[in-house]
């Protein structure tokens, strides 16, 4: 099982858990208990109550954004795994260990939204079953990766840095294009803030890999 299959697996199974226990004490007679909306009257709660967080406002942009990005993230997380041993470049391998490990943070935490808002995760998206060995045949993946990832999985050395550094910088555009919505538009605070980081973090990151292609000669 690739890593981040594993990692996807781990975190359906620990939700699957949160949805045993939210299951065993949540009145069945009221199913939209947990749920909040940006049109949602507040709910009392204790302060320093740990329901705070789930229980803030969000809207459709939130869950639009989050349904968008999580495959968009997931596709070049699976893309930027497969450097370790095929990179020609340290500072692509180096890059590619950040991204990596910046997207698998944001997979986890946008899915956790998503089971905490009671969405689920993008339609006919088998994440947990998909890594990077089979992604590019899984549906709807809307990622720039969907051709790439075929030809990444052959190309060593100074072909395999070209052509993830030229992908992943379609990927970063279409996230920060993704991100710069969501901060126009959403209501829920963290997914706003994350949005903004992505807009920040991404876009010096482009500008890294636009130097690189150049020193590259891609």
């Amino acid at each position: 099982m690739t890593r981040v299959a594993a990692t996807l697996v781990h975190l359906a199974a620990a939700l699957g858990a949160v949805v045993l226990l939210v299951g065993c004490s949540t009145d069945p007679a009221d199913p939209g208990a947990n749920r909040a909306s940006a049109n949602s009257p507040d709910v009392d709660q204790a302060p320093g109550s740990s329901s705070t967080a789930v229980r803030e406002a969000f809207n459709n942009a939130d869950v639009t954004f989050v349904q968008g990005a999580i495959p968009q993230q997931h596709g070049a997380l699976a893309a930027a795994q497969l450097a370790e041993g095929r990179a020609g470049d340290a500072r692509v391998h180096s890059l590619s260990r950040r991204i990596e490990a910046a997207q698998k943070s944001d997979v986890e935490t946008m899915a956790g939204w998503l089971f905490e808002w009671g969405e689920p995760l993008p339609e006919d998206q088998d994440l947990a079953n998909h890594g990077p060995d089979d992604i590019v045949d899984g549906p709807g993946w809307g990622s720039p990766f969907d051709e790439a990832l075929a030809r990444l999985e052959v190309a060593r050395g100074v072909d395999f840095d070209r052509l993830l550094l030229q992908a992943m910088v379609q990927s970063h555009q279409n996230a920060v294009d993704m991100a710069e919505t969501e901060i126009a538009e959403g209501a829920y605070p963290a997914a706003v803030a994350l949005a903004r980081d992505i807009v920040r973090f991404r876009t010096a990151e482009i500008e890294e890999m636009k130097a690189l292609l150049v020193d590259l000669g891609g």
